[in-house]
Parts: C-alpha cells; structure tokens; sequence
C-alpha cells in the first residue's frame, strides 16, 4: 500500500499546477481522485491510470507553452523543459503502480480484461 503514495504526490503536484495557474475550480479533479484511492473499487485504478496519463500530457502541454514563452523572451529554457519532462515521465510512471499483486488484490481484478481460468 505504500506504492500509493507516488499517485498521491502526483495528484498533489497537479493541484499545485492547477492553483498556479489560477484555476481553482479544477483542482476538485486531483482532489477527487486523491481521495478515490481509498475506495478499493476494480473500475478505481482503470480511472486513475487513465487520468494519469491525461495529466502526464497536460504536463508536456504546459511546458511547451512554458518554453515557447522562455524562447520568446530570449530567456534560458533548458533547466525549465528538463524540470516539466521530469515530472510528466514521473506522472505517467506513477500509473504503473496499479500493477503491483497487492493493489490489484485489493482493488480487485473484475472487469473486461480478466479471466477466471
């Protein structure tokens, strides 16, 4: 269970990004999933990858602005596109934690991909 803490830091890191840019309407999104790794449901971890995924793309979206926004300044862009890779190769990471035999034993592994042999 202690895997769970790397989505959670994810989660956490996205509201931070989501409060930083003024938007505080969303941060009920990270907020919501935060809270949904305690429900040991077999659709949780499906929605939580998924999720994941969208807010590793959101990371890469958002240092391309960043970026382009550096490059047009004429200001250093370098450290700025290693720190949102870093975090967006962390976020997309962090999905593969649902993998791990004690979470999906306690989540459960119903739905269309498993089999019962």
């Amino acid at each position: 269970m202690w895997r769970l803490i790397f989505p959670a830091l994810a989660f956490v890191l996205m509201a931070a990004h989501v409060m930083f840019h003024s938007m505080p309407e969303l941060i009920v999104i990270p907020g919501v999933l935060l809270l949904l790794l305690a429900v040991p449901h077999w659709l949780v971890p499906k929605a939580e990858m998924f999720c994941l995924i969208l807010f590793g793309g959101e990371w890469i979206r958002s240092g391309v602005e960043l970026i382009m926004l550096r490059m047009t300044w004429g200001q250093p862009w370098h450290l700025a596109a290693c720190i949102m890779v870093g975090v967006a190769v962390f976020t997309w990471l962090t999905s593969l934690v649902f993998y791990s035999a004690r979470l999906k034993s306690y989540y459960g592994e119903r739905g269309c991909c498993s089999r019962k042999d």
